[in-house]
């Protein structure tokens, strides 16, 4: 009798060689992390270059340029492969112990990478120092004030009418780690890096809990999903972004929700909000939606009231510190005169081009009609989410409002605002055919397509502006026409 002889990858398990396959897409990814970023954009060595940018960096040597979206690309196609295979894993507690650990290892291969696409991290690191080291107010102080500070070159937007435009509760986590850190710069930026990989890794997890009630069969595939996403590990660990914050506690607070503590939800999305106001927009519905859970109207309008009352409580308690009248909200109200790589930002570039001397009213104007387009939506988004009986329904509804801001109404779109889009994204169940989680998909392909054109911004000459603008709008255009198309098929 003639025996064949079996490769040991054939003698396993198929649960087994689901996990090998997926162990060697997680080491491939591991390599081009630390090929193509970490040892190229080393941090101790980079980190006092704070201006150098992606497109600076190609500019001195092409193969920069080429080797980072080649990386990206190859990530990409690793983390959609890795996705297919993990949804074959099941439930089981293997698969998401595999899952983590590779997403720990990527953490870690980015923490000591410098902040290619963004200098955010040291507005952060001046923002702390503002409060842990000077003691002052960052909510009222113009970062000129401290031009004397050994730390004031490494800001790089120095023209805004106040030192921050984000949330109490990040200032005082800014604040924590100067304390910490005190003068050592390098040692500050690796702070907020390690926070940043904590933060995704504790959002990993939440996700995990989360879809062991949302979809159980799919509860690894959708971990992988969001713990592995290049953009969201790149942007939110190798860039230190504070939405890493904000989404770990909008997490938290759909975790709590689906786990009947209703309050404990409101606080932590609250505070999600205290750190980045967009996330604000996920409050009324996750609002609504518990609400309408309560039998009876009175006991509706006590619950309403207390949820209202818990934010309400926790926002005061949060800028009771920095409280200085309506001058606390200066920074906050001026991000609304930023704008870029949006397409409010096209059309008002558009204006500009077709009524030069129109000036302020441009913008005024595009602002009301963003109001106008977004507060119907909206209360129809409400209205959705006091009907939606499940949680799938709710987070369908904080994904579409979230979309719908990111597309026409948000002045600013940069890559790592993809973050609040992929919360409400891993928690839908299905796989990825599914629209709303392949929607997030594309636009993540597209949206390093906007790391070079935010190098032209300085450009000079209408033309040059007008062609930065539709180049920065293209990612967004592109989800335009996709979903243009895709309703036009099913409406045919």
């Amino acid at each position: 009798m003639r025996v064949t002889k079996q490769s040991p990858e054939s003698s396993l398990s198929p649960p087994a060689a689901l996990r090998r396959a997926l162990g060697r897409l997680g080491l491939l990814s591991a390599l081009v992390y630390l090929l193509a970023f970490t040892l190229p954009y080393w941090l101790p060595t980079y980190y006092l270059g704070v201006k150098d940018e992606i497109y600076q960096f190609s500019a001195r040597q092409p193969w920069r340029g080429i080797l980072f979206y080649l990386a990206l690309a190859v990530l990409l196609v690793l983390y959609l492969r890795a996705y297919r295979l993990a949804l074959n894993l099941g439930r089981g507690p293997g698969g998401a112990r595999l899952v983590g650990a590779w997403a720990a290892l990527f953490c870690l291969l980015l923490i000591p990478v410098y902040s290619l696409t963004s200098s955010d991290v040291y507005g952060y690191v001046f923002q702390g120092r503002i409060v842990a080291v000077l003691g002052e107010n960052p909510f009222v102080h113009l970062y000129k004030d401290f031009a004397a500070d050994p730390f004031f070159p490494i800001v790089t937007f120095r023209g805004l009418p106040a030192s921050t435009g984000y949330g109490p509760l990040w200032i005082i986590l800014d604040a924590a780690l100067g304390w910490l850190a005190r003068g050592r710069l390098l040692l500050n930026l690796f702070l907020f890096k390690a926070l940043a990989a904590t933060l995704h890794l504790a959002g990993a997890a939440l996700v995990y809990g989360l879809l062991g009630r949302l979809d159980p069969e799919r509860r690894v595939a959708g971990t992988l999903f969001y713990a592995w996403n290049p953009l969201l590990l790149y942007e939110l660990v190798g860039n230190a972004h504070n939405d890493a914050a904000l989404v770990a506690l909008a997490l938290l607070g759909f975790y709590l929700l689906i786990r009947g503590r209703g309050l404990a939800a409101i606080a932590a999305l609250s505070a999600a909000a205290l750190v980045k106001p967009v996330a604000v927009l996920w409050l009324p519905p996750a609002a609504l939606w518990l609400v309408v859970r309560t039998p009876g109207w009175p006991a509706r309008l006590r619950r309403g009231a207390a949820l209202v009352g818990v934010a309400l409580l926790l926002a005061a308690a949060a800028y009771a510190p920095f409280w200085q009248g309506l001058d606390t909200f200066r920074g906050l109200l001026a991000q609304s005169d930023i704008h870029g790589n949006s397409l409010p930002n096209l059309l008002i570039t558009i204006g500009h081009w077709l009524w030069p001397a129109a000036g302020p009213r441009v913008v005024a104007g595009v602002k009301l009609l963003t109001a106008l387009v977004f507060a119907p939506f909206y209360l129809w988004q409400l209205a959705t989410a006091w009907r939606a009986g499940t949680p799938a329904g709710l987070q369908r509804v904080q994904f579409d409002v979230m979309l719908f801001y990111l597309l026409f109404v948000g002045f600013q779109f940069w890559p790592w605002y993809l973050a609040w889009l992929l919360v409400p994204a891993a928690l839908l169940p299905g796989d990825l055919s599914g629209a709303r989680r392949r929607l997030a998909l594309i636009l993540c392909g597209l949206a390093p397509l906007l790391y070079f054109p935010f190098g032209w911004q300085w450009v000079r000459g209408t033309s040059l502006l007008l062609l930065m603008a539709l180049l920065a709008a293209v990612p967004l255009l592109g989800i335009c026409a996709w979903l243009l198309v895709r309703a036009w098929r099913a409406r045919s």
